[in-house]
């Protein structure tokens, strides 16, 4: 149970963070290739409920089956657009799935969903991962990011969730819906970082860090700018990390220490990203 626990707080610390969205050094491994239902503007509309699962290999997004300890399917919601990927898809690792609750942290939403606005919202709730004593503290994710079942047969927790996808428009707004519930004042984030290859790094020419530290008990419509750095506005990307998360506050190096308030719940609807008109 101790080797377990160890290998949550890795995979969980390599992908949730104050800062944002990480960027290793040295580079690291390219970001997934997309695939034909990658929306980056996105209305949460299409969800699964079944046992397949978002995986890398190599360098490509395929699905495979999630099983738990005892070779039995795992079944969990996820958007059917790869681009919005969740933290269920960690069912995909048998070695933990018999640990986790059944659909994790994120879910869709029909009670939520805005009138005019389609049937479905994308709800993310904090709650605990029970590992044994003490539990690990656990956030709604939703954002661009994929377990990577090679690196974890190869031991390489570093690099189990690849973060972002390609992405080449310097795209400089996000506008969404969303209305967030804290519990005893906990916060919500919004995270967005643009990346572009340089040399042996891969830099950070444009970033968005959005924290949500009211209670939004209505649905609220607002655009958010990405801010580039002096001198980039007019350069292009060559990748993208997104993360919505329903708790802003993570110890990067240690997710037993993190801090955040089970229940506290963050929807979210209709993402668009583009430039300013």
């Amino acid at each position: 149970m101790v080797m377990k626990k160890s290998i949550i707080a890795v995979i969980c610390s390599a992908v949730l963070f104050i800062s944002g969205c990480k960027t290793p050094n040295p580079l690291p491994p390219d970001p997934v290739e997309p695939i034909k239902s990658e929306k980056i503007s996105y209305d949460f509309e299409d969800w699964s409920y079944d046992c397949m699962a978002w995986f890398v290999s190599g360098n490509q997004i395929l699905t495979g089956t999630a099983l738990d300890e005892k070779d039995e399917p795992v079944y969990f919601y996820d958007t059917k657009n790869v681009f919005y990927t969740t933290l269920n898809n960690l069912l995909a690792v048998k070695e933990l799935s018999g640990m986790a609750p059944p659909e994790l942290s994120t879910f869709p939403d029909t009670l939520a969903a805005q009138s005019g606005h389609g049937d479905y919202a994308a709800r993310m709730v904090s709650q605990w991962y029970v590992l044994g004593t003490p539990p690990i503290f656990i956030p709604g994710v939703i954002g661009t990011f994929v377990v990577d079942m090679g690196a974890f047969a190869n031991g390489d927790m570093e690099n189990l969730l690849r973060l972002g996808r390609p992405h080449t428009t310097n795209d400089d707004v996000i506008t969404l819906w969303y209305k967030y519930e804290p519990v005893n004042g906990d916060s919500a984030a919004i995270f967005v970082d643009l990346w572009k290859l340089n040399g042996t790094e891969r830099d950070t020419i444009g970033s968005l860090r959005k924290v949500i530290k009211e209670r939004v008990p209505e649905w609220k419509q607002e655009t958010f700018d990405i801010k580039y750095k002096p001198g980039r506005e007019n350069e292009k990307p060559d990748a993208m990390c997104m993360l919505f998360v329903s708790s802003a506050k993570f110890n990067v190096n240690n997710l037993f220490d993190c801090e955040g308030q089970v229940g506290s719940t963050l929807w979210i609807d209709d993402v668009e990203v583009g430039k300013k008109q």
